[in-house]
Protein backbone atom coordinates (compact mmCIF):
# COMPACT_ATOMS: atom_id res chain seq x y z
CA UNK A 1 0.00 0.00 0.00
CA UNK A 2 1.56 3.32 -1.08
CA UNK A 3 1.39 6.63 0.79
CA UNK A 4 -1.52 7.89 -1.32
CA UNK A 5 -3.61 4.81 -0.50
CA UNK A 6 -2.76 5.14 3.20
CA UNK A 7 -3.82 8.79 3.15
CA UNK A 8 -7.08 7.87 1.42
CA UNK A 9 -7.76 5.18 4.02
CA UNK A 10 -7.18 7.64 6.87
CA UNK A 11 -9.46 10.19 5.20
CA UNK A 12 -12.25 7.62 4.88
CA UNK A 13 -11.80 6.65 8.53
CA UNK A 14 -12.12 10.30 9.57
CA UNK A 15 -15.25 10.72 7.45
CA UNK A 16 -16.89 7.79 9.25
CA UNK A 17 -17.18 9.97 12.35
CA UNK A 18 -19.58 12.25 10.44
CA UNK A 19 -21.94 9.31 9.99
CA UNK A 20 -22.34 9.16 13.76
CA UNK A 21 -24.43 6.37 15.24
CA UNK A 22 -26.42 5.83 12.02
CA UNK A 23 -23.41 4.24 10.32
CA UNK A 24 -22.69 1.90 13.23
CA UNK A 25 -26.33 0.86 13.39
CA UNK A 26 -26.30 0.25 9.62
CA UNK A 27 -23.39 -2.14 10.19
CA UNK A 28 -24.73 -3.75 13.37
CA UNK A 29 -28.36 -4.38 12.42
CA UNK A 30 -27.55 -6.82 9.57
CA UNK A 31 -25.34 -8.74 12.00
CA UNK A 32 -28.30 -9.07 14.36
CA UNK A 33 -30.38 -10.16 11.38
CA UNK A 34 -27.78 -12.83 10.63
CA UNK A 35 -28.06 -14.16 14.17
CA UNK A 36 -31.85 -14.27 13.81
CA UNK A 37 -31.38 -16.22 10.57
CA UNK A 38 -29.81 -19.08 12.52
CA UNK A 39 -32.71 -19.02 14.97
CA UNK A 40 -35.19 -18.97 12.09
CA UNK A 41 -33.52 -21.89 10.31
CA UNK A 42 -33.41 -23.91 13.54
CA UNK A 43 -37.09 -23.23 14.26
CA UNK A 44 -38.07 -24.08 10.69
CA UNK A 45 -36.15 -27.36 10.82
CA UNK A 46 -37.80 -28.13 14.14
CA UNK A 47 -41.33 -27.57 12.88
CA UNK A 48 -40.73 -29.56 9.68
CA UNK A 49 -39.19 -32.45 11.62
CA UNK A 50 -42.07 -32.54 14.09
CA UNK A 51 -44.61 -32.45 11.26
CA UNK A 52 -42.99 -35.17 9.11
CA UNK A 53 -41.38 -37.49 11.64
CA UNK A 54 -43.55 -36.90 14.68
CA UNK A 55 -46.82 -36.42 12.86
CA UNK A 56 -47.89 -33.70 15.28
CA UNK A 57 -51.16 -31.87 14.56
CA UNK A 58 -51.27 -28.35 13.15
CA UNK A 59 -52.34 -26.84 16.46
CA UNK A 60 -49.16 -28.07 18.13
CA UNK A 61 -46.98 -26.73 15.31
CA UNK A 62 -48.68 -23.34 15.09
CA UNK A 63 -46.62 -21.54 17.81
CA UNK A 64 -43.31 -22.54 16.23
CA UNK A 65 -44.57 -21.71 12.73
CA UNK A 66 -45.69 -18.30 14.02
CA UNK A 67 -42.22 -17.77 15.48
CA UNK A 68 -40.64 -18.56 12.09
CA UNK A 69 -42.93 -16.03 10.40
CA UNK A 70 -42.19 -13.41 13.06
CA UNK A 71 -38.44 -13.93 12.65
CA UNK A 72 -38.78 -13.59 8.88
CA UNK A 73 -40.66 -10.30 9.22
CA UNK A 74 -38.22 -9.08 11.87
CA UNK A 75 -35.21 -9.82 9.67
CA UNK A 76 -36.82 -8.01 6.74
CA UNK A 77 -37.50 -5.01 8.98
CA UNK A 78 -33.93 -4.96 10.30
CA UNK A 79 -32.57 -5.17 6.76
CA UNK A 80 -34.75 -2.28 5.57
CA UNK A 81 -33.86 -0.20 8.62
CA UNK A 82 -30.16 -0.91 8.10
CA UNK A 83 -30.36 0.20 4.46
CA UNK A 84 -32.15 3.41 5.46
CA UNK A 85 -29.62 4.19 8.19
CA UNK A 86 -26.74 3.53 5.78
CA UNK A 87 -28.24 5.99 3.29
CA UNK A 88 -28.80 8.53 6.07
CA UNK A 89 -25.20 8.21 7.25
CA UNK A 90 -23.90 8.62 3.69
CA UNK A 91 -26.02 11.75 3.18
CA UNK A 92 -24.68 13.28 6.41
CA UNK A 93 -21.11 12.50 5.41
CA UNK A 94 -21.52 13.94 1.90
CA UNK A 95 -23.16 17.10 3.22
CA UNK A 96 -20.42 17.75 5.78
CA UNK A 97 -17.69 17.02 3.24
CA UNK A 98 -19.16 19.37 0.62
CA UNK A 99 -19.47 22.12 3.23
CA UNK A 100 -15.82 21.62 4.17
CA UNK A 101 -14.70 21.71 0.52
CA UNK A 102 -16.70 24.85 -0.21
CA UNK A 103 -15.30 26.55 2.89
CA UNK A 104 -11.74 25.61 1.90
CA UNK A 105 -12.20 26.97 -1.64
CA UNK A 106 -13.80 30.21 -0.47
CA UNK A 107 -11.03 30.75 2.08
CA UNK A 108 -8.38 30.71 -0.66
CA UNK A 109 -7.28 33.89 -2.38
CA UNK A 110 -7.82 33.99 -6.18
CA UNK A 111 -4.18 35.08 -6.48
CA UNK A 112 -2.80 31.90 -4.97
CA UNK A 113 -0.80 29.86 -7.46
CA UNK A 114 -1.83 26.51 -5.99
CA UNK A 115 -5.52 26.95 -6.76
CA UNK A 116 -7.07 23.68 -8.02
CA UNK A 117 -8.25 23.59 -11.60
CA UNK A 118 -11.91 24.46 -11.99
CA UNK A 119 -12.71 21.08 -13.53
CA UNK A 120 -10.99 19.21 -10.72
CA UNK A 121 -12.81 21.29 -8.09
CA UNK A 122 -16.21 20.73 -9.70
CA UNK A 123 -15.57 17.00 -10.06
CA UNK A 124 -14.40 16.69 -6.45
CA UNK A 125 -17.37 18.56 -4.97
CA UNK A 126 -20.08 17.02 -7.15
CA UNK A 127 -19.14 13.65 -8.64
CA UNK A 128 -16.41 12.32 -6.37
CA UNK A 129 -18.25 13.24 -3.18
CA UNK A 130 -21.41 11.63 -4.58
CA UNK A 131 -19.43 8.45 -5.27
CA UNK A 132 -18.90 8.09 -1.50
CA UNK A 133 -22.58 7.17 -1.22
CA UNK A 134 -21.95 3.64 -2.44
CA UNK A 135 -19.00 3.18 -0.09
CA UNK A 136 -20.68 4.26 3.14
CA UNK A 137 -24.27 3.20 2.39
CA UNK A 138 -23.58 -0.21 0.87
CA UNK A 139 -19.94 -1.33 0.69
CA UNK A 140 -18.96 -0.70 4.32
CA UNK A 141 -21.97 -2.51 5.86
CA UNK A 142 -21.67 -5.33 3.31
CA UNK A 143 -17.95 -5.82 3.99
CA UNK A 144 -18.59 -5.97 7.73
CA UNK A 145 -21.29 -8.58 7.16
CA UNK A 146 -19.05 -10.63 4.88
CA UNK A 147 -16.22 -10.61 7.41
CA UNK A 148 -18.20 -11.11 10.64
CA UNK A 149 -21.28 -13.16 9.77
CA UNK A 150 -19.33 -16.38 9.04
CA UNK A 151 -17.71 -16.03 12.46
CA UNK A 152 -21.12 -15.52 14.08
CA UNK A 153 -22.54 -18.51 12.22
CA UNK A 154 -19.52 -20.61 13.12
CA UNK A 155 -19.72 -19.73 16.82
CA UNK A 156 -23.43 -20.64 16.91
CA UNK A 157 -23.21 -23.81 14.81
CA UNK A 158 -19.93 -25.18 16.24
CA UNK A 159 -21.52 -26.63 19.43
CA UNK A 160 -24.22 -28.29 17.29
CA UNK A 161 -22.11 -29.58 14.38
CA UNK A 162 -18.35 -29.21 14.70
CA UNK A 163 -17.70 -29.98 11.00
CA UNK A 164 -20.00 -27.24 9.67
CA UNK A 165 -18.87 -24.81 12.37
CA UNK A 166 -15.20 -25.41 11.57
CA UNK A 167 -15.86 -24.80 7.86
CA UNK A 168 -17.43 -21.44 8.67
CA UNK A 169 -14.52 -20.42 10.90
CA UNK A 170 -11.84 -21.55 8.40
CA UNK A 171 -13.37 -19.91 5.33
CA UNK A 172 -14.19 -16.61 7.06
CA UNK A 173 -10.65 -15.10 6.74
CA UNK A 174 -10.64 -15.79 2.99
CA UNK A 175 -13.55 -13.43 2.32
CA UNK A 176 -11.63 -10.16 2.99
CA UNK A 177 -8.80 -11.44 0.76
CA UNK A 178 -11.13 -11.89 -2.20
CA UNK A 179 -12.75 -8.52 -1.48
CA UNK A 180 -9.31 -6.87 -1.55
CA UNK A 181 -8.50 -8.45 -4.93
CA UNK A 182 -11.77 -7.17 -6.37
CA UNK A 183 -11.22 -3.75 -4.79
CA UNK A 184 -7.83 -3.30 -6.48
CA UNK A 185 -9.41 -3.69 -9.92
CA UNK A 186 -12.30 -1.41 -8.98
CA UNK A 187 -9.89 1.27 -7.75
CA UNK A 188 -8.04 1.35 -11.08
CA UNK A 189 -11.31 1.76 -12.98
CA UNK A 190 -12.46 4.47 -10.55
CA UNK A 191 -9.19 6.41 -10.98
CA UNK A 192 -9.56 6.39 -14.76
CA UNK A 193 -13.14 7.60 -14.49
CA UNK A 194 -12.18 10.38 -12.06
CA UNK A 195 -9.46 11.65 -14.41
CA UNK A 196 -11.85 11.65 -17.37
CA UNK A 197 -14.53 13.50 -15.37
CA UNK A 198 -11.99 16.08 -14.22
CA UNK A 199 -10.92 16.84 -17.80
CA UNK A 200 -14.52 17.03 -19.05
CA UNK A 201 -15.60 19.25 -16.15
CA UNK A 202 -12.69 21.61 -16.75
CA UNK A 203 -13.52 21.89 -20.43
CA UNK A 204 -17.19 22.52 -19.65
CA UNK A 205 -16.32 25.24 -17.11
CA UNK A 206 -14.03 26.91 -19.66
CA UNK A 207 -16.85 26.91 -22.23
CA UNK A 208 -19.22 28.53 -19.73
CA UNK A 209 -16.71 31.29 -19.04
CA UNK A 210 -16.29 31.74 -22.78
CA UNK A 211 -20.03 32.33 -23.20
CA UNK A 212 -19.81 35.37 -20.93
CA UNK A 213 -16.97 36.74 -23.05
CA UNK A 214 -18.94 36.23 -26.27
CA UNK A 215 -21.92 38.12 -24.85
Amino acid sequence: MNSQEKAAGKSLSRLQSHGRSALWLAIGLPLVSGGLLVWQASSLANVIGRAIEGGEPLDALLPTATLVLALLIGRAGLSALGDWLGTLAAENIKRDLREALFSALLARSPRQHDQPASGAAVTAIVDQVEALDGYFARYLPASAQAALLPLVFGAIILPLDWVAGTLFLVTAPLIPVFMAVIGIGAQAASDRQAQALSRLSGRFADRLRGLLTLK
